[in-house]
């Protein structure tokens, strides 16, 4: 038999339950924020993951050639790789995971750009002197005649290199580029160069 003074104890048993649900909820979403952190996070420790087990090397001292882009495995493969090697393996880790991507690069030195990322010295739209989509962005893209799929000109999806005039110290430059490709040349390609040049040059006189 229920009546009136049954009442008030319903209300406590429905304002209980309200609060056992907000606290399962809260439960849950602080489960969710300890498991799955902020993907910037997760990006940065991917990154730094990156450059613990690819150690910076140019072309030179990997593949004996003055420039060279490896693909992801055979980096992985060596532990060795500049820039553009570890911009390619983490590229390939984001395209995996079907995580929006740009590859971007400058006059010295390639990235790769995803949602929330903080430009740098390097890393920054001044310096950008292209800007490369992922292979997929445009929906198709490329059809058999060459031409920009009517999909992705519809949705206005960048699909092909974007070229820009990038902001260049040229003394910086000039010292990335000397230490790329010339301190790291080994010294007999140096003296193979040198020589070759010499003979040319006396030839033509």
């Amino acid at each position: 038999m229920t009546g009136r003074a049954d009442l008030p104890e319903q209300e406590y048993s429905n304002e209980a339950m309200r609060k056992t649900v907000l606290r399962v909820a809260l439960s849950g979403l602080w489960a969710l924020a300890v498991c799955y952190p902020d993907s910037r996070v997760r990006y940065w420790q991917a990154v730094h993951e990156i450059h613990e087990r690819v150690q910076y090397a140019v072309p030179w001292q990997t593949l004996g050639v003055p420039w060279a882009i490896p693909t992801p495995g055979q980096t992985m493969a060596t532990g060795l790789g500049d820039c553009q090697a570890r911009a390619m393996v983490f590229a390939s880790v984001l395209a995996s995971k079907k995580i929006p991507f740009q590859l971007r690069a400058s006059l010295d030195h390639m990235w790769v750009e995803f949602s929330g990322k903080r430009p740098n010295v390097l890393e920054n739209d001044s310096k950008t002197l292209w800007t490369r989509p992922p292979p997929d962005a445009g929906m198709g893209i490329i059809v058999p005649n060459g031409s920009i799929s009517r999909a992705a000109q519809a949705v206005g999806v960048p699909t092909m290199i974007q070229f820009r005039l990038p902001s260049v110290d040229w003394a910086e430059s000039w010292r990335i580029e000397r230490e790329y490709f010339w301190d790291a040349a080994p010294l007999s390609r140096k003296s193979l160069l040198a020589v070759g040049m010499a003979l040319i040059w006396m030839v033509r006189r």
